[in-house]
Protein backbone atom coordinates (compact mmCIF):
# COMPACT_ATOMS: atom_id res chain seq x y z
CA UNK A 1 0.00 0.00 0.00
CA UNK A 2 1.28 3.26 -0.63
CA UNK A 3 1.11 4.86 2.39
CA UNK A 4 -0.09 4.16 6.14
CA UNK A 5 -3.93 5.64 6.72
CA UNK A 6 -4.34 7.84 9.86
CA UNK A 7 -7.71 5.64 11.25
CA UNK A 8 -4.32 2.51 10.61
CA UNK A 9 -2.06 4.77 12.40
CA UNK A 10 -4.42 5.55 15.32
CA UNK A 11 -5.12 1.95 15.56
CA UNK A 12 -1.38 0.89 15.87
CA UNK A 13 -0.93 3.70 18.48
CA UNK A 14 -4.29 2.44 20.71
CA UNK A 15 -2.27 -1.09 20.48
CA UNK A 16 0.94 0.52 21.78
CA UNK A 17 -0.91 1.80 25.24
CA UNK A 18 -2.64 -1.72 25.01
CA UNK A 19 0.72 -2.90 25.39
CA UNK A 20 1.90 -0.23 28.09
CA UNK A 21 -1.07 -1.56 30.32
CA UNK A 22 -4.40 0.46 28.94
CA UNK A 23 -7.10 -2.16 28.83
CA UNK A 24 -9.99 -0.17 26.80
CA UNK A 25 -13.05 -2.03 25.56
CA UNK A 26 -14.55 1.19 23.35
CA UNK A 27 -12.99 1.68 19.48
CA UNK A 28 -12.63 4.95 17.86
CA UNK A 29 -15.87 5.58 17.99
CA UNK A 30 -18.89 4.57 20.26
CA UNK A 31 -20.41 1.60 17.50
CA UNK A 32 -16.76 0.36 17.24
CA UNK A 33 -15.02 -2.08 19.60
CA UNK A 34 -10.89 -2.36 20.83
CA UNK A 35 -10.89 -5.86 19.57
CA UNK A 36 -8.61 -4.97 16.22
CA UNK A 37 -6.50 -3.23 18.75
CA UNK A 38 -5.63 -5.71 21.19
CA UNK A 39 -4.69 -8.29 17.94
CA UNK A 40 -2.27 -5.71 16.93
CA UNK A 41 -1.27 -5.26 20.52
CA UNK A 42 -0.23 -8.91 20.19
CA UNK A 43 1.55 -8.60 17.52
CA UNK A 44 3.80 -5.92 18.81
CA UNK A 45 4.57 -7.77 21.63
CA UNK A 46 5.90 -10.70 19.32
CA UNK A 47 7.54 -9.16 16.41
CA UNK A 48 8.10 -5.52 17.48
CA UNK A 49 6.29 -2.29 16.59
CA UNK A 50 6.35 -0.97 13.03
CA UNK A 51 4.39 -0.53 9.58
CA UNK A 52 4.10 -4.78 9.08
CA UNK A 53 3.13 -6.25 12.17
CA UNK A 54 0.50 -3.18 12.12
CA UNK A 55 -1.12 -4.93 9.40
CA UNK A 56 -0.06 -8.02 10.19
CA UNK A 57 -3.09 -9.29 11.85
CA UNK A 58 -5.03 -7.90 8.75
CA UNK A 59 -3.10 -10.20 6.28
CA UNK A 60 -4.08 -13.19 8.96
CA UNK A 61 -7.08 -12.28 8.91
CA UNK A 62 -7.64 -12.06 5.13
CA UNK A 63 -5.74 -16.14 4.81
CA UNK A 64 -8.29 -17.08 7.23
CA UNK A 65 -11.35 -15.52 5.73
CA UNK A 66 -10.09 -17.16 1.74
CA UNK A 67 -10.10 -20.45 3.71
CA UNK A 68 -13.66 -20.31 5.36
CA UNK A 69 -14.89 -18.73 2.25
CA UNK A 70 -13.71 -21.98 0.69
CA UNK A 71 -15.28 -24.30 3.13
CA UNK A 72 -18.83 -22.58 2.43
CA UNK A 73 -18.69 -22.30 -1.14
CA UNK A 74 -17.23 -25.77 -1.06
CA UNK A 75 -20.49 -27.38 1.11
CA UNK A 76 -23.38 -24.46 -0.86
CA UNK A 77 -22.39 -24.63 -4.62
CA UNK A 78 -21.33 -26.96 -7.39
CA UNK A 79 -17.69 -27.78 -7.19
CA UNK A 80 -17.06 -25.96 -10.54
CA UNK A 81 -19.18 -23.00 -9.16
CA UNK A 82 -17.34 -22.89 -5.76
CA UNK A 83 -13.86 -23.08 -7.27
CA UNK A 84 -14.33 -20.65 -9.41
CA UNK A 85 -15.67 -18.24 -6.40
CA UNK A 86 -12.48 -18.69 -4.41
CA UNK A 87 -10.46 -18.14 -7.02
CA UNK A 88 -12.18 -14.67 -8.07
CA UNK A 89 -12.36 -13.91 -4.32
CA UNK A 90 -8.35 -14.38 -4.30
CA UNK A 91 -7.85 -11.94 -6.91
CA UNK A 92 -10.46 -9.31 -6.48
CA UNK A 93 -8.73 -5.86 -6.24
CA UNK A 94 -11.28 -4.84 -2.59
CA UNK A 95 -10.16 -8.49 -1.24
CA UNK A 96 -6.23 -7.99 -1.82
CA UNK A 97 -6.54 -4.56 -0.94
CA UNK A 98 -8.28 -4.61 2.04
CA UNK A 99 -6.46 -7.32 3.67
CA UNK A 100 -3.61 -4.96 3.80
CA UNK A 101 -5.54 -2.52 5.70
CA UNK A 102 -5.30 -2.35 9.38
CA UNK A 103 -8.98 -1.25 10.05
CA UNK A 104 -11.03 -3.84 12.00
CA UNK A 105 -14.02 -3.06 9.44
CA UNK A 106 -11.50 -4.92 7.38
CA UNK A 107 -9.28 -6.67 9.28
CA UNK A 108 -12.16 -8.49 11.49
CA UNK A 109 -15.89 -8.07 10.07
CA UNK A 110 -15.48 -10.60 7.19
CA UNK A 111 -13.51 -13.42 9.15
CA UNK A 112 -16.53 -13.05 11.42
CA UNK A 113 -19.08 -12.92 8.97
CA UNK A 114 -17.69 -16.27 6.99
CA UNK A 115 -17.29 -17.85 10.46
CA UNK A 116 -20.39 -17.21 11.46
CA UNK A 117 -22.23 -18.78 8.19
CA UNK A 118 -19.63 -21.44 8.41
CA UNK A 119 -20.96 -22.40 12.21
CA UNK A 120 -24.66 -22.17 11.18
CA UNK A 121 -24.17 -24.72 8.31
CA UNK A 122 -22.06 -27.20 10.71
CA UNK A 123 -24.58 -26.79 13.61
CA UNK A 124 -27.71 -27.09 11.74
CA UNK A 125 -26.66 -30.10 9.54
CA UNK A 126 -25.26 -31.53 13.07
CA UNK A 127 -27.42 -34.40 14.22
CA UNK A 128 -25.79 -34.52 18.03
CA UNK A 129 -27.57 -32.42 20.12
CA UNK A 130 -24.94 -30.67 22.23
CA UNK A 131 -22.34 -30.43 19.39
CA UNK A 132 -25.10 -28.55 17.47
CA UNK A 133 -25.74 -26.25 20.83
CA UNK A 134 -21.84 -25.45 20.64
CA UNK A 135 -21.59 -24.85 17.01
CA UNK A 136 -24.63 -22.57 17.07
CA UNK A 137 -23.54 -20.64 20.09
CA UNK A 138 -20.23 -19.81 17.66
CA UNK A 139 -22.47 -18.58 15.42
CA UNK A 140 -23.78 -16.31 18.06
CA UNK A 141 -20.79 -15.27 19.08
CA UNK A 142 -19.23 -14.36 16.15
CA UNK A 143 -22.28 -11.93 15.12
CA UNK A 144 -22.12 -10.61 18.62
CA UNK A 145 -17.84 -10.00 17.95
CA UNK A 146 -18.79 -8.44 15.00
CA UNK A 147 -21.03 -5.94 16.31
CA UNK A 148 -19.24 -5.49 18.85
CA UNK A 149 -15.95 -4.38 16.02
CA UNK A 150 -18.50 -2.43 14.27
CA UNK A 151 -21.92 -2.03 14.43
CA UNK A 152 -22.81 -1.89 11.02
CA UNK A 153 -22.18 -5.50 10.96
CA UNK A 154 -26.06 -5.65 12.29
CA UNK A 155 -26.88 -5.52 8.64
CA UNK A 156 -25.53 -9.61 8.25
CA UNK A 157 -28.51 -10.92 10.76
CA UNK A 158 -31.32 -10.43 8.32
CA UNK A 159 -29.50 -12.55 5.76
CA UNK A 160 -27.72 -15.24 8.10
CA UNK A 161 -32.03 -15.87 9.89
CA UNK A 162 -32.98 -16.27 6.04
CA UNK A 163 -30.64 -18.61 5.09
CA UNK A 164 -31.16 -21.04 8.52
CA UNK A 165 -34.32 -20.61 7.74
CA UNK A 166 -34.26 -21.91 4.13
CA UNK A 167 -30.87 -24.27 5.25
CA UNK A 168 -33.09 -26.07 8.18
CA UNK A 169 -36.20 -25.58 5.79
CA UNK A 170 -37.84 -23.76 9.27
CA UNK A 171 -37.02 -26.16 11.37
CA UNK A 172 -34.44 -24.10 13.76
CA UNK A 173 -37.59 -22.31 14.75
CA UNK A 174 -39.09 -24.95 16.52
CA UNK A 175 -35.60 -26.12 18.44
CA UNK A 176 -33.08 -25.09 20.82
CA UNK A 177 -30.91 -22.94 17.88
CA UNK A 178 -32.62 -19.23 18.91
CA UNK A 179 -31.47 -20.05 22.37
CA UNK A 180 -28.18 -21.12 21.26
CA UNK A 181 -27.65 -18.06 18.97
CA UNK A 182 -29.37 -15.51 21.33
CA UNK A 183 -26.32 -16.88 24.21
CA UNK A 184 -23.30 -16.86 21.85
CA UNK A 185 -24.64 -13.00 20.84
CA UNK A 186 -24.74 -12.34 24.56
CA UNK A 187 -21.23 -13.75 24.58
CA UNK A 188 -20.18 -11.85 21.69
CA UNK A 189 -21.31 -8.36 23.01
CA UNK A 190 -20.61 -8.83 26.40
CA UNK A 191 -17.68 -6.68 26.48
CA UNK A 192 -19.65 -3.50 25.10
CA UNK A 193 -22.92 -4.17 27.12
CA UNK A 194 -20.59 -3.94 30.63
CA UNK A 195 -18.72 -1.07 29.39
CA UNK A 196 -21.96 0.62 28.33
CA UNK A 197 -23.39 -0.16 32.02
CA UNK A 198 -20.15 0.88 33.46
CA UNK A 199 -20.07 4.45 31.49
CA UNK A 200 -23.92 4.76 31.74
CA UNK A 201 -24.28 5.19 28.10
CA UNK A 202 -27.62 6.12 26.74
CA UNK A 203 -29.54 4.68 23.58
CA UNK A 204 -29.70 8.24 22.74
CA UNK A 205 -26.45 7.97 20.75
CA UNK A 206 -26.62 4.80 18.43
CA UNK A 207 -30.93 5.92 17.86
CA UNK A 208 -29.68 9.43 16.08
CA UNK A 209 -27.04 7.73 14.62
CA UNK A 210 -29.75 5.43 13.22
CA UNK A 211 -32.22 7.66 12.06
CA UNK A 212 -29.68 9.38 10.12
CA UNK A 213 -28.68 6.59 8.51
CA UNK A 214 -32.43 5.80 7.78
CA UNK A 215 -33.15 9.61 6.55
CA UNK A 216 -30.24 9.04 3.99
CA UNK A 217 -31.75 5.96 2.19
CA UNK A 218 -33.34 7.38 -0.28
CA UNK A 219 -30.18 8.80 -1.14
CA UNK A 220 -28.60 6.02 -1.28
CA UNK A 221 -30.99 3.80 -3.06
CA UNK A 222 -30.06 6.22 -6.18
CA UNK A 223 -26.26 6.16 -5.66
CA UNK A 224 -25.41 2.26 -4.19
CA UNK A 225 -25.65 -0.33 -7.24
CA UNK A 226 -24.09 1.75 -9.53
CA UNK A 227 -21.10 2.56 -6.36
CA UNK A 228 -21.29 -1.32 -5.80
CA UNK A 229 -20.31 -2.55 -9.20
CA UNK A 230 -17.35 0.45 -9.42
CA UNK A 231 -16.29 -1.01 -6.27
CA UNK A 232 -16.74 -4.71 -7.36
CA UNK A 233 -15.02 -3.85 -10.29
CA UNK A 234 -12.15 -2.52 -8.65
CA UNK A 235 -11.69 0.95 -10.15
CA UNK A 236 -13.24 3.01 -7.48
CA UNK A 237 -10.57 1.00 -4.94
CA UNK A 238 -7.40 1.59 -6.86
CA UNK A 239 -8.70 5.69 -7.25
CA UNK A 240 -9.35 5.83 -3.38
CA UNK A 241 -6.34 3.98 -1.88
CA UNK A 242 -3.55 4.76 -4.70
CA UNK A 243 -5.50 8.10 -6.53
CA UNK A 244 -5.30 6.78 -9.96
CA UNK A 245 -6.49 4.09 -12.54
CA UNK A 246 -3.27 2.53 -14.67
CA UNK A 247 -5.74 0.67 -16.61
CA UNK A 248 -9.52 0.41 -16.01
CA UNK A 249 -11.77 -2.14 -15.90
CA UNK A 250 -13.91 -3.06 -18.81
CA UNK A 251 -16.92 -3.58 -16.58
CA UNK A 252 -16.80 -7.27 -16.35
CA UNK A 253 -18.78 -7.63 -12.95
CA UNK A 254 -21.31 -5.69 -14.60
CA UNK A 255 -21.92 -8.20 -17.53
CA UNK A 256 -21.98 -11.07 -15.48
CA UNK A 257 -24.73 -9.49 -12.76
CA UNK A 258 -26.39 -8.75 -16.16
CA UNK A 259 -25.98 -12.85 -17.41
CA UNK A 260 -27.02 -13.35 -13.37
CA UNK A 261 -29.77 -11.06 -13.77
CA UNK A 262 -31.12 -13.20 -17.29
CA UNK A 263 -30.59 -16.91 -15.24
CA UNK A 264 -32.62 -15.82 -12.40
CA UNK A 265 -35.59 -14.76 -14.31
CA UNK A 266 -35.27 -17.68 -16.84
CA UNK A 267 -35.38 -19.90 -13.01
CA UNK A 268 -38.78 -17.67 -12.22
CA UNK A 269 -39.73 -18.86 -15.64
CA UNK A 270 -39.90 -22.08 -14.49
CA UNK A 271 -41.56 -21.40 -11.46
CA UNK A 272 -38.14 -22.65 -9.67
CA UNK A 273 -38.36 -19.98 -6.94
CA UNK A 274 -35.81 -21.79 -4.70
CA UNK A 275 -33.23 -22.57 -7.43
CA UNK A 276 -29.67 -21.96 -6.23
CA UNK A 277 -29.79 -18.76 -8.05
CA UNK A 278 -32.80 -17.50 -6.20
CA UNK A 279 -31.11 -18.19 -2.61
CA UNK A 280 -28.10 -16.43 -4.00
CA UNK A 281 -30.00 -13.44 -5.62
CA UNK A 282 -31.99 -13.61 -1.96
CA UNK A 283 -29.06 -13.64 0.05
CA UNK A 284 -27.09 -10.53 -1.46
CA UNK A 285 -29.99 -8.33 -2.07
CA UNK A 286 -31.14 -8.81 1.74
CA UNK A 287 -27.62 -8.09 2.74
CA UNK A 288 -26.99 -5.44 -0.01
CA UNK A 289 -30.02 -4.00 1.62
CA UNK A 290 -29.81 -3.98 5.15
CA UNK A 291 -26.01 -2.53 4.90
CA UNK A 292 -27.33 0.34 2.57
CA UNK A 293 -30.07 1.53 5.31
CA UNK A 294 -27.74 1.28 8.16
CA UNK A 295 -24.46 2.81 6.33
CA UNK A 296 -23.92 6.63 7.58
CA UNK A 297 -22.52 7.42 4.60
CA UNK A 298 -20.74 6.07 1.34
CA UNK A 299 -17.40 5.38 2.02
CA UNK A 300 -16.11 2.29 0.31
CA UNK A 301 -15.31 0.75 3.66
CA UNK A 302 -19.03 0.18 4.12
CA UNK A 303 -19.57 -2.08 1.12
CA UNK A 304 -17.25 -4.47 1.97
CA UNK A 305 -19.45 -7.74 3.15
CA UNK A 306 -21.83 -7.15 0.18
CA UNK A 307 -18.89 -7.04 -1.74
CA UNK A 308 -17.80 -10.85 -0.86
CA UNK A 309 -20.97 -11.94 -2.80
CA UNK A 310 -19.55 -10.54 -6.33
CA UNK A 311 -17.10 -13.60 -6.62
CA UNK A 312 -19.71 -16.09 -6.45
CA UNK A 313 -21.64 -14.21 -8.72
CA UNK A 314 -18.99 -13.51 -11.56
CA UNK A 315 -18.63 -17.41 -11.18
CA UNK A 316 -21.95 -18.18 -11.28
CA UNK A 317 -21.76 -16.04 -14.67
CA UNK A 318 -18.97 -17.66 -15.92
CA UNK A 319 -20.18 -21.35 -15.62
CA UNK A 320 -23.28 -20.26 -17.19
CA UNK A 321 -21.51 -19.41 -20.53
CA UNK A 322 -19.37 -22.40 -19.84
CA UNK A 323 -22.01 -24.41 -19.86
CA UNK A 324 -23.73 -22.92 -23.07
CA UNK A 325 -20.78 -23.44 -25.47
CA UNK A 326 -19.47 -26.30 -23.91
CA UNK A 327 -21.72 -28.59 -26.31
CA UNK A 328 -20.22 -27.52 -29.39
CA UNK A 329 -17.16 -25.49 -28.33
CA UNK A 330 -15.46 -27.15 -25.40
CA UNK A 331 -12.02 -25.83 -26.21
CA UNK A 332 -13.83 -22.43 -26.48
CA UNK A 333 -15.46 -22.88 -23.23
CA UNK A 334 -12.72 -23.07 -21.05
CA UNK A 335 -10.70 -20.38 -22.82
CA UNK A 336 -13.26 -18.02 -21.01
CA UNK A 337 -12.73 -20.00 -18.07
CA UNK A 338 -9.30 -19.00 -18.53
CA UNK A 339 -9.46 -15.38 -19.84
CA UNK A 340 -11.81 -14.44 -17.00
CA UNK A 341 -9.75 -15.33 -14.55
CA UNK A 342 -6.23 -14.18 -16.18
CA UNK A 343 -8.19 -11.06 -17.01
CA UNK A 344 -8.99 -10.59 -13.46
CA UNK A 345 -5.70 -11.20 -11.96
CA UNK A 346 -4.14 -9.18 -14.75
CA UNK A 347 -6.00 -5.82 -14.26
CA UNK A 348 -5.07 -6.15 -10.22
CA UNK A 349 -1.35 -6.92 -11.13
CA UNK A 350 -1.18 -4.07 -13.62
CA UNK A 351 -2.88 -1.15 -11.58
CA UNK A 352 -1.39 -2.56 -8.69
CA UNK A 353 2.11 -2.68 -9.39
CA UNK A 354 2.10 0.19 -11.96
CA UNK A 355 0.45 2.79 -9.15
CA UNK A 356 2.83 5.39 -8.27
CA UNK A 357 5.00 5.25 -5.71
CA UNK A 358 3.93 6.34 -2.43
CA UNK A 359 0.47 6.88 -3.52
CA UNK A 360 -1.11 10.24 -6.11
CA UNK A 361 -3.50 12.95 -4.49
CA UNK A 362 -6.71 12.38 -6.23
CA UNK A 363 -9.80 14.09 -5.59
CA UNK A 364 -13.38 12.05 -6.65
CA UNK A 365 -16.94 11.03 -6.08
CA UNK A 366 -18.41 8.75 -4.61
CA UNK A 367 -22.30 9.22 -5.44
CA UNK A 368 -22.61 12.75 -3.92
CA UNK A 369 -19.98 12.39 -1.33
CA UNK A 370 -16.54 13.74 -2.13
CA UNK A 371 -13.65 11.34 -1.53
CA UNK A 372 -9.43 11.67 -1.62
CA UNK A 373 -7.21 9.77 -1.86
CA UNK A 374 -4.78 12.10 0.59
CA UNK A 375 -5.45 9.90 3.64
CA UNK A 376 -3.21 6.61 1.79
CA UNK A 377 -0.29 8.80 0.54
CA UNK A 378 2.95 8.21 1.89
CA UNK A 379 4.24 9.84 4.96
CA UNK A 380 7.31 8.55 5.18
CA UNK A 381 9.77 10.57 3.24
CA UNK A 382 8.20 13.62 4.87
CA UNK A 383 8.77 12.03 8.40
CA UNK A 384 12.16 11.95 7.48
CA UNK A 385 12.13 15.78 6.81
CA UNK A 386 10.93 16.47 9.62
CA UNK A 387 13.63 15.02 11.74
CA UNK A 388 16.05 16.22 9.54
CA UNK A 389 14.49 19.81 10.20
CA UNK A 390 14.95 19.11 13.90
CA UNK A 391 11.38 19.34 14.39
CA UNK A 392 9.86 19.22 17.64
CA UNK A 393 6.14 20.47 17.87
CA UNK A 394 4.01 20.68 14.63
CA UNK A 395 0.56 20.76 13.82
CA UNK A 396 -1.16 18.64 11.29
CA UNK A 397 -4.80 17.32 10.82
CA UNK A 398 -5.16 13.93 12.01
CA UNK A 399 -4.49 11.73 8.81
CA UNK A 400 -1.08 13.48 8.41
CA UNK A 401 0.00 13.69 12.79
CA UNK A 402 -1.51 10.00 13.15
CA UNK A 403 1.06 8.47 10.96
CA UNK A 404 4.25 10.45 11.70
CA UNK A 405 3.24 10.12 14.99
CA UNK A 406 3.07 5.92 14.58
CA UNK A 407 6.53 6.36 12.88
CA UNK A 408 7.64 8.39 15.72
CA UNK A 409 6.74 5.45 18.47
CA UNK A 410 10.21 4.84 20.29
CA UNK A 411 11.97 7.37 18.51
CA UNK A 412 10.68 10.07 20.31
CA UNK A 413 11.42 12.91 18.04
CA UNK A 414 8.47 14.96 18.31
CA UNK A 415 7.06 15.98 21.72
CA UNK A 416 4.22 17.92 20.30
CA UNK A 417 1.24 17.25 17.79
CA UNK A 418 -1.42 19.96 17.75
CA UNK A 419 -4.66 20.05 15.04
CA UNK A 420 -4.46 22.67 12.58
CA UNK A 421 -2.07 26.25 12.86
CA UNK A 422 -2.13 26.33 16.81
CA UNK A 423 -0.37 29.12 18.89
CA UNK A 424 3.06 27.54 20.51
CA UNK A 425 3.52 25.14 17.97
CA UNK A 426 6.85 25.73 15.81
CA UNK A 427 5.57 24.40 12.53
CA UNK A 428 2.63 22.96 10.46
CA UNK A 429 2.61 20.14 7.57
CA UNK A 430 -0.25 20.37 5.15
CA UNK A 431 -1.35 18.63 2.10
CA UNK A 432 -0.03 20.37 -1.20
CA UNK A 433 -2.97 20.21 -3.43
CA UNK A 434 -5.97 17.66 -3.42
CA UNK A 435 -8.22 18.12 -0.33
CA UNK A 436 -7.75 20.07 2.40
CA UNK A 437 -4.82 21.69 0.89
CA UNK A 438 -2.49 25.01 1.83
CA UNK A 439 -4.31 27.67 2.24
CA UNK A 440 -1.94 30.56 2.93
CA UNK A 441 -4.63 32.76 4.40
CA UNK A 442 -4.83 29.77 7.30
CA UNK A 443 -1.17 30.27 7.99
CA UNK A 444 -0.62 34.12 7.58
CA UNK A 445 2.58 33.87 10.43
CA UNK A 446 4.11 30.56 8.85
CA UNK A 447 6.79 30.59 5.98
CA UNK A 448 7.35 27.62 3.74
CA UNK A 449 10.61 25.81 4.44
CA UNK A 450 10.23 22.85 2.39
CA UNK A 451 8.00 21.78 -0.61
CA UNK A 452 7.15 18.75 -2.69
CA UNK A 453 4.33 17.22 -4.66
CA UNK A 454 2.87 16.49 -1.64
CA UNK A 455 3.50 18.23 1.70
CA UNK A 456 4.59 21.59 2.31
CA UNK A 457 6.32 22.28 5.24
CA UNK A 458 5.69 25.45 7.25
CA UNK A 459 7.74 27.04 10.26
CA UNK A 460 6.23 30.38 12.31
CA UNK A 461 7.80 33.15 11.95
CA UNK A 462 6.63 35.00 14.99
Amino acid sequence: MPGLHGDEAWAGLRAATIVAGARPIVGMNYYTGALHQYLVAGTFVLFGTGTWTLRFPSVVGALLTLACFAWVAFKLLPRTQATLSVVFLAISPFFLIYSRIAMETLALNPLLAVAAMACLIKGIDEAHAARRFGLLVGAGTCVGMGIWTHFIFVSVIPPLLLFALVRSKGRVVFSTAPLAVALGLGLGLLPRVVQAFRAHESAGAAAAQLATSIGLVSRNIREWPGLYLQLAEGDLIFQRHFGDVVMPSPHIVAAAFAIAAVLLLNDYRKLEFLSLNSKIAAFTALLFVCTMVISPENSDRYFLLPLFLTPVILATAIVAVYDLLKPWRPTLAWLVVLLAVVWRAGYFGVNFFGAEPGGKFSTFNLGRQLETSNHFVSTDELYAKLVALNVERFSAEFFISQPLQFLDLGAHHFRHFGDGPRAGDDFAVVYASGMRQFVAEDFVNFEIVNRDAKFLILRRTR
